[in-house]
């Protein structure tokens, strides 16, 4: 009976702690790779891990925030008196809790590119948005600012066509029925484009 208390705990510790802080997910995953790793293991292994990995560091002391949801369970282990020692009493349970949340990603990504109607592109795009944000959750992407450079980018797309369409249409004019004022003004304008479009294929290595 006692194990299977462990088991709702730490699932249930592990949701609630998520629920208030998903930026915490992966200090409770790496927490309970250590806790598979080792019978005992210091909060500052697993900070130091997810910063060499992550480059994130959790706010508030050590891994308190886990024992005080009861996810971990501090021991009478110390040394010097300063470094505080864990365990894990339910990896199982955690292990749950850590698949589910990361399956709501999924389902929440799925869910906008069906409300989006994005393109095979644009669904790759998303995805990368996403594995690019913070941890590769979706809680800490900003859908927002994702339609905002999607619609750039379509914008330019679209007006690139019509400025093409229309330089079709000078192309097709005889010289004589355009002033010299013109041609310069247009040959100046159309090399300081070519010029600022070059940069910015460099720039985004297209």
């Amino acid at each position: 009976m006692l194990i299977r208390d462990f088991m709702v705990s730490g699932y249930s510790a592990t949701k609630r702690l998520l629920g208030e802080k998903p930026k915490w997910f992966p200090i409770v995953l790496e927490t309970l790779g250590a806790a598979k790793k080792y019978e005992e293991f210091a909060g500052s292994w697993v900070l130091r891990e997810v910063r060499e990995k992550r480059e994130f560091y959790p706010l508030g002391p050590g891994l308190r925030a886990l024992a005080a949801f009861g996810i971990l369970k501090r021991t009478e282990t110390s040394r010097s008196g300063q470094r505080a020692y864990y365990v894990m009493p339910d990896p199982k349970g955690v292990e749950r809790a850590l698949k589910e949340v990361r399956g709501d990603d999924v389902l929440k990504v799925s869910k906008i590119v069906k409300e989006e109607k994005l393109s095979g592109d644009e669904t790759i795009k998303l995805v990368k948005e996403v594995k690019k944000s913070r941890f590769g959750n979706i809680t800490d992407f900003d859908l927002t600012e994702f339609n905002k450079r999607k619609n750039l980018t379509n914008k330019v797309i679209d007006n690139g066509n019509l400025f093409l369409d229309d330089l079709e249409k000078i192309k097709n004019l005889k010289v004589s029925e355009l002033l010299k004022e013109e041609r310069d003004q247009l040959a100046r304008t159309l090399t300081g484009i070519v010029l600022k479009i070059k940069n910015i294929i460099e720039g985004l290595n297209l």
